[in-house]
């Protein structure tokens, strides 16, 4: 049977390769805290509100929640305060308007690589196609 430099066979060192994995994955399973839901909202005490705030102490402020996440706002730490609702956010533009049937520009359809569908060999991969 082959052994290592250290005189221990390769069965001896499976052994003692699974027995630490075994270790490490009890203590990972053991302290893994992940199973608690991010909350959504969250109190903020009323020490930390600014001075002149309108807002009722006693309601609960939004927090930013992970990337990924609804609601989440990357312009934004995650797990602090979002702005209340009443504020316009900086990141964001106007409501659009659900009626809006003002003319849209259409999508310039660019030549997609050779041997695709709609390909013209007279225009460069990728330039837009000449409208028809």
């Amino acid at each position: 049977m082959a052994t290592f430099a250290t005189g221990q066979s390769v069965v001896e060192m499976l052994k003692i390769f699974l027995g630490i994995l075994a270790v490490i994955l009890a203590v990972a399973l053991l302290t893994n805290k992940s199973d608690k839901p991010v909350p959504a909202m969250a109190p903020v005490p009323a020490a930390s509100q600014q001075a002149g705030d309108s807002a009722d102490p006693a309601a609960p402020v939004a927090m930013n929640p992970p990337h990924g996440q609804p609601g989440h706002r990357c312009d934004i730490a995650v797990g602090a305060p979002l702005p209340a609702a009443s504020s316009a956010s900086p990141a964001a533009g106007p409501a659009p308007d659900p009626q809006d049937f003002s003319p849209k520009k259409e999508a310039v359809a660019v030549n997609p690589p050779h041997g695709q569908p709609g390909h013209d060999c007279a225009v460069p991969v990728g330039a837009p196609l000449p409208s028809k």
